[in-house]
């Protein structure tokens, strides 16, 4: 008969065994597996996905002359060379105090 001290310390040497490997397999610790299960990722997938309407696909911006400026900005500080553009054809705009046409056209004297 197998003592009640050897079959704790065998079933704790398997749970951590176990921790370990799921460690090593899914590179996670439990905290990590229990934000899984939190009760506001369960919330989350529950919560009905609405599809974008008519309306917000016609009212997309297309391009960066459509955008605001601080969405530009956003952009444009991720490294963006067409963004960083756009944020310098303003800026020729406001100092300047020149229409967008001819900011474009002092840029490409520019560039």
């Amino acid at each position: 008969m197998i003592s009640s001290s050897v079959r704790a310390s065998t079933s704790l040497m398997a749970s951590a065994l176990t921790r370990s490997h799921r460690q090593l397999i899914l590179g996670a610790t439990d905290a990590t597996m229990r934000n899984f299960h939190s009760p506001a990722v369960k919330r989350y997938k529950k919560k009905k996905r609405t599809e974008p309407s008519m309306e917000m696909a016609k009212n997309m911006m297309a391009s960066y002359p459509e955008m605001d400026n601080t969405t530009l900005v956003t952009i444009a500080q991720m490294d963006n060379h067409d963004a960083r553009s756009e944020v310098l054809r303003r800026h020729i705009m406001a100092v300047d105090n020149v229409p967008y046409p001819v900011a474009c056209q002092t840029f490409s004297v520019m560039a």
